[in-house]
């Protein structure tokens, strides 16, 4: 998305880009320091005490974390308990988010990463600012899919309808 042209447009070569688990991305960071090793990893926890503990023992140092967003959470409950208390509102407000237009948004994110990669090839120097910028839009990405999954699975909860690839035309009102 922003790395190939920067590699195209660029006398540097094309960073590396990969996707990892949380933990995985964070052994691969701490592994240490230099072209052989990423710069960035994202994850959707803080890192562990054994996690900084590796990093300071490879020679990684100044790590400065930032929090994006908050990973999703699926309400659950046992069938053995007070059923869930939410209302035809609550309902109603997570098919109303299913109402938004995914290609638009997808559009949006789409254009942001464009105009960071036109950052990046006016001033290559601003390679790291523009890498965490791009993983900031990838991870509002995220905080997005994951809230329209916990709006499919409260519909599930509630109703027993399986909304997961119905379009709003599609839904009742009930």
């Amino acid at each position: 998305m922003v790395a190939e042209p920067f590699g195209k447009t660029t006398q540097f070569e094309t960073p590396k880009v990969e996707s990892t688990s949380s933990g995985g991305g964070l052994k691969l960071f701490c592994a240490g320091v230099g072209v052989e090793h990423p710069d960035i990893t994202n994850a959707s926890r803080r890192t562990k005490q054994s996690e900084q503990e590796l990093c300071a023992n490879n020679g990684v140092k100044d790590i400065i974390e930032v929090k994006v967003g908050d990973d999703g959470i699926v309400p659950g409950q046992s069938k053995a308990t007070k059923p869930l208390t939410l209302t035809r509102k609550d309902i109603f407000l997570a098919r109303a988010f299913r109402n938004t237009n995914g290609w638009e948004l997808e559009k949006l994110l789409r254009g942001s990463l464009r105009r960071l990669a036109t950052y990046l090839m006016e001033d290559p120097r601003n390679i790291r600012w523009v890498i965490d910028c791009a993983f900031g839009i990838k991870a509002m990405e995220r905080i997005g899919d994951h809230a329209g999954s916990i709006a499919r699975n409260i519909v599930y909860s509630v109703t027993g309808k399986d909304v997961r690839h119905v379009s709003m035309a599609n839904l009742s009102a009930d």
